[in-house]
This record gives C-alpha cells, structure tokens and sequence, in this order.
C-alpha cells in the first residue's frame, strides 16, 4: 500500500512528518521495505520484505491474540480507509480482491488445485459464507465476488436456490464465459444432486420433467459460455501486442455441455431399466 496511507493506519498524522513509519513501527519496522511504484505517477508504497513473513504475523495474530481468520479478513473488509481514493488504490483493491477468490491451479505452476482461494478455503464453512457476502457488499459492482459466492452453495451448501441468485447477480455485472460456465454449474449440480437423491425410487413424470428443465438451462449456459471464450480469444488476439501474457482458451463450456449429456444419459437408463 501507499506509504501515506499505512502511515495514517498506524496513526501518524502531523503534518510535518515529526515522525517516521519506521519510529513508530520500531523494532518490527526491519520487516518492512519501502519503494516507488509507478502508476499515475510515481509514489512510495510499503510491504513486507517476504510473504513469509506477512504469513507468520498473520499466524501471531491468529494464536497469541485469539483471532480468527475471519475476524481479520472481515476488519479488512470493513476498513474504509482502504477503499478510499488515493495513490495505489487500485493496486491494494486488485490485491485483496485476489486474496477473495484467486484459486490455485496446477496449470499456473501452484502446488495443488483449490476449489476457492488459499484464505477462503482457511476458514470454517459459515465464516467462509460470511466473509463472501459481506465482500460482495464491499465490490458491489465486481462480478467474480458473487461468482465465488454461486460455487460456495452448489458446491458446499447444496443450496442451488440461492447459488442461482448469486450466479444471476454475477451476470448482470458482467457477462464473460467464465461467469456463463458457473451459471451452467449450478444447474447442473442440481440436475446431478436431483439425480443421487432419487437412485433409489422411482422417476416421476414430474422428476423427469425437473431434470429436462435442469438440462436444457444447463447446456445453454454451457454453450454461452463456449460462445463467449470465442470472443474472449479474439479480443485476446486483438490484445496480443500490448499483453504480458495470454490467458488459456476456457474450454469449460464443453466439457459441461458433454457432463449435462452423460447424466441425462444416466437419467433415462434408469428409466428404460424400470420399464424392462
């Protein structure tokens, strides 16, 4: 974060700079590094001169003080004073957004695949909840909060009612193939989990028309999605000369539409098995 900005956190407010971050920091201020960063200018920003170490504060924090992860990750939240406009601003919210919902994935070179980020998935299940809809509140008008929210009750609650609201909220903010992906997850995790719950009775018409219905809203969410990682591509190409790096072609679509099929596959043989 900006120097200026953690020097208001930690208290120092004399206009004349009487006293330094590293004073009032002292003897914990060698674990600090201050450097210029370029955006809109150039201004000092601050950080810890190791992940390592930020990780070992947050662990002091959590045994010697008696807070959770939550509890901190909420304070953060509600911290106003780091959301206001100022220099760096848009570093530090891109930062902690990152710390929400970033995964990890093989793919990208991280040691394991994770269904949510490393801090979400730290947390028990109803603090998890807690601290994603509060920062759905917090980045109001940011998609892949809500989106993270959709996975947390398909995937954890089996709560698809409410795992579709948030999927919806999703994509009423933004629209890409990623989002579309998530909205066709859901229906299909309750086309599966309608599925399991009845394996052991008999389909009705009207459980078979419930799965229909799942299936048909699943495959065009899935196919949006597939539709919508073309254009992701293109824009991609147009990009190229001016990107870093190149995101993978979101393939998810697909392979959502193929899982849609094999259960309703599933669906009618038990149908037919019955029958026979």
């Amino acid at each position: 974060m900006s120097l200026s900005l953690c020097e208001e956190l930690v208290g120092i407010k004399n206009l004349w700079k009487q006293e330094t971050l590293e004073e009032k920091m002292n003897p914990y201020s060698t674990l600090l590094i201050s450097f210029h960063v370029e955006e809109c200018g150039t201004y000092q920003a601050v950080r810890f001169l190791h992940q390592m170490i930020a990780e070992n504060c947050l662990k002091v924090l959590i045994s010697k003080h008696n807070l959770k992860l939550s509890e901190i990750t909420t304070n953060l939240l509600h911290c106003s004073q780091l959301y206001k406009s100022g220099m760096g601003k848009d570093i530090l919210i891109q930062s902690i957004l990152s710390m929400l919902i970033t995964r990890q994935r093989k793919e990208l070179g991280d040691d394991k695949d994770t269904l949510f980020s490393p801090l979400i998935e730290e947390m028990p299940l109803a603090e998890s909840k807690e601290v994603l809809t509060l920062a759905t509140k917090r980045f109001d008008k940011n998609a892949t909060v809500p989106q993270a929210l959709a996975r947390h009750f398909y995937l954890k609650e089996k709560d698809f009612i409410s795992a579709l609201q948030w999927a919806q909220d999703a994509r009423q903010k933004e629209y890409n193939s990623y989002i579309a992906d998530t909205l066709g997850q859901v229906y299909k995790s309750h086309l599966k989990f309608m599925f399991e719950t009845e394996q052991e009775n008999e389909l009705t018409p009207e459980d078979l028309e419930k799965c229909l219905q799942s299936a048909v809203k699943a495959t065009m969410a899935f196919r949006d999605s597939q539709d919508l990682a073309k254009k992701d591509e293109q824009m991609d190409f147009l990009d190229q000369p001016i990107k870093k790096s190149q995101r993978t072609y979101n393939t998810s679509g697909y392979v959502g539409e193929m899982d849609v099929a094999m259960i309703i596959f599933d669906v009618l043989e038990k149908i037919f098995r019955t029958l026979d």
